[in-house]
């Protein structure tokens, strides 16, 4: 068996498609009908089988006949019908968003470090993440800064750099998945569909079938989707080598219909009655798949392996760190170098939100049988709002970061700056969109704080709803804008009606922008001499 590839991406096309072939089914059958019992034949109708009185007058042979022609229409309309309310509709899909969607987050993927199998740019987050990692992770490159401020940095901030970007990068492999899950599954109902109609068509024309691009029955095994991709916090780089048609594969026929009536009508809907458990069996293993990335995520309580070390916070739990017995000392240099790091790091995440953003496109897009949208299809949006969530943290803390390191460097030891990337990092405010489109960014504002869990957390307590506008009171609305498509200003991350946004009070002073009136510029074991850090 060969992979197969999408040949029914556009949903108007396959609705006239579909519509067409039961057009040709319906006459096809008219027809069959007709000339069995013209040539004497005992011929299947809705009705039973009926045949040409042998030895009756002619008149009444006449009337036998011509009442057998004059029904073949209405017999023929009346089976269509009954052959079309088979079809599990998938009508309304556009396989090509989600597909846009998909290769988005193939590209977040491989941004994050992660091997795809694809070719394309990595861009530089994995080198800067791994300079990050090993300059806060080895005191002997490093041995110029010590004290509280400096252990905090190593230990905390950090230590989880690396462990960050690897599990954002398999978040978004393990979206990839789901994507082309939900596509397949489209694909796989949408081809067999025509394939089944268009052998029956050539079955009751007695001909061979027309070759098109429905000439193979496809299986699809979202089964062998691979979901889990942590055995703890501690995140590995995500490896993912996925085609449009992954888990579609071309299967050979295991029936041929004869060429008599009955048999064509009754394997016709035999056909499409087991297609359409078979789809439904499909979802139910693909919403599975869904909730278990749910679960993967919400097995990492410590949102720092997800989103890096929250210095804006109380700490890190259980941190009972105090200032070292050696003293305190610092190579002011060494940590314009890491703020330059951290603010290029955060420069490379806004690319990486800019794909995740993109994503939207296929939210209209992401439902099952019959206009519903599935658990699955609302678990999927919420694992991908949860990425965003992550990446936008995470780049806005990076941009804080270096303008803690920056500042700190600048105030208490007069630096004067001639890194680049430190220049431009106090210049810019940080962009949550991702891509400029104008103006200075946004100040990081809220999406410092911790992402919101809850629609991670509540695994399979969300859907079905059915977006069908013929159904009238059913909850759900169609994916609301959440802020964040592309061309709109984005003002820090999605927010939740259970997660109200405080506003951020104004600050009492140059070293305080969260206004909480305790100073945030970091120490660096230097200003009050005591080697504490309050920032970090």
């Amino acid at each position: 068996m060969s992979r197969a590839t999408l040949n029914h991406p556009d949903p108007d096309k396959y609705y006239y498609d579909v519509k067409g072939a039961l057009d040709d089914f319906e006459s096809a059958l008219k027809d069959r009908m007709w000339d069995d019992y013209e040539r004497g034949y005992a011929t299947w109708t809705p009705e039973g089988y009926k045949e040409l009185p042998e030895g009756a007058q002619i008149d009444d042979y006449n009337r036998a006949r011509n009442s057998f022609k004059d029904s073949t229409a209405g017999w023929a309309k009346d089976v269509r019908e009954d052959v079309d309310g088979r079809i599990a509709e998938y009508h309304t899909q556009n396989l090509t968003n989600i597909d846009l969607a998909r290769d988005g987050l193939l590209t977040a993927t491989r941004l994050l470090g992660g091997s795809t199998g694809a070719p394309g740019d990595r861009g530089e987050l994995p080198t800067l993440v791994d300079d990050i990692n090993s300059r806060c992770g080895l005191a002997a490159e490093y041995m110029a800064w010590s004290g509280t401020s400096a252990e905090n940095v190593k230990n905390h901030f950090g230590v989880y750099v690396q462990d960050t970007m690897d599990n954002q990068g398999n978040i978004a492999g393990r979206l990839v998945n789901l994507y082309t899950g939900r596509s397949n599954i489209v694909e796989y109902v949408r081809n067999n569909v025509l394939h089944y109609l268009q052998t029956a068509i050539a079955a009751l024309k007695e001909e061979e079938a027309a070759s098109t691009n429905a000439d193979t029955v496809l299986g699809v095994n979202v089964g062998v989707m691979v979901v889990g991709f942590a055995a703890g916090p501690i995140g590995v780089a995500a490896d993912i080598a996925l085609m449009a048609g992954e888990y579609l594969e071309a299967e050979d026929p295991t029936t041929v219909p004869a060429n008599e009536i009955e048999d064509v009508v009754v394997s016709l809907q035999n056909q499409l009655d087991l297609l359409k458990e078979t789809a439904q069996s499909r979802e139910e293993t693909w919403t599975g798949k869904v909730q278990a990335v749910q679960g993967e995520i919400a097995g990492i309580k410590n949102n720092a392996y997800l989103e890096l070390y929250d210095f804006t916070g109380k700490g890190t739990p259980g941190d009972t760190s105090g200032a070292p017995s050696g003293g305190f000392d610092v190579d002011p240099a060494s940590v314009e170098e890491l703020a330059g790091w951290c603010f290029e790091a955060a420069a490379q995440y806004e690319r990486v939100i800019t794909r995740a953003i993109e994503t939207d496109v296929a939210d209209n897009d992401l439902m099952g049988m019959n206009y519903v949208v599935t658990t699955g299809d609302i678990e999927t949006k919420d694992i991908r709002d949860a990425l965003l969530g992550f990446l936008q943290t995470t780049c806005a803390r990076y941009h804080e970061a270096g303008i803690r390191m920056a500042e700190t460097a600048k105030t208490y030891w007069g630096v004067e700056f001639d890194n680049e990337s430190v220049l431009a990092g106090l210049k810019e405010h940080v962009d949550l969109n991702g891509l400029k489109r104008g103006g200075n960014g946004e100040s990081a504002g809220n999406a410092l704080r911790p992402t919101n869990r809850d629609d991670i957390e509540d695994i399979g307590e969300e859907g079905p709803f059915n977006t069908d506008p013929n159904i009238p009171n059913e909850p759900y609305e169609g994916p609301q804008d959440d802020g964040c498509r592309p061309g709109d200003a984005y003002q820090g991350q999605p927010q939740y009606d259970d997660d109200p946004v405080t506003p951020t009070p104004a600050p009492t002073g140059p070293n305080d922008r969260d206004g909480d009136g305790v100073p945030d510029t970091i120490d660096i074991d230097g200003g009050d001499g005591t080697g504490q850090s309050r920032g970090w």
